[in-house]
């Protein structure tokens, strides 16, 4: 019997700091853990994006993380890893999606 992959796509404004904490708490909060995926998003790519006009500012970058679990996933589970005040948008569902900045691009 083949499994069910289960995804979270976010984008997220932090320090790298914060995406390299997040990461080393993932693999305790997130059941069925199969894969975490991180990438820098180029400005060229996502010139307006409203994480880079509400962080008005402040340090930062902008990242593409992609987990994919054997177990159900919530983008509050993800979330849950990075620090409180995060900046996020991402959505949530059933398979698997290329985790890929490129990706991102090309579907714009």
């Amino acid at each position: 019997m083949i499994k069910a992959m289960y995804y979270a796509d976010l984008h997220v404004f932090c320090t790298p700091d914060v995406l390299r904490a997040a990461s080393k708490l993932a693999p305790s909060r997130i059941a069925g853990l199969v894969s975490l995926h991180t990438e820098a998003v180029s400005l060229s790519c996502e010139p307006d994006n409203m994480l880079l006009n509400e962080a008005g500012g402040r340090p930062g970058t902008l990242y593409r993380v992609v987990v994919h679990a054997a177990e159900p996933l919530r983008t509050e589970q993800v979330m849950s890893c990075f620090a409180e005040d995060t900046l996020w948008y991402g959505s949530s569902g059933t398979g698997e999606i290329d985790p890929g900045v490129s990706a991102a691009c090309a579907w714009r």
